[in-house]
């Protein structure tokens, strides 16, 4: 997922820890109502967040995502 230029928003964990909600994305992501939310797939460390996307991305034909996030240095 790529998002062009600055984007603000809020962030939230889901009560049951298993989601990744972000929300009042501006801008708003295509084909979104400004909230995108990822399932939480690892137990999270600090050198590594694994995520999936719960929806279908149409900037990715329509495929859902897995992603890797880790830390710069």
């Amino acid at each position: 997922m790529v998002w062009c230029g600055p984007t603000t928003g809020t962030w939230s964990v889901s009560p049951d820890n298993q989601r990744l909600i972000l929300e009042n994305l501006t801008p708003k992501p295509s084909g979104s109502i400004g909230t995108v939310e990822f399932y939480i797939t690892a137990t999270p460390t600090e050198a590594e967040l694994h995520l999936l996307r719960t929806s279908e991305s149409r900037k990715t034909g329509n495929s859902v995502n897995e992603y890797l996030l880790v830390p710069a240095n």
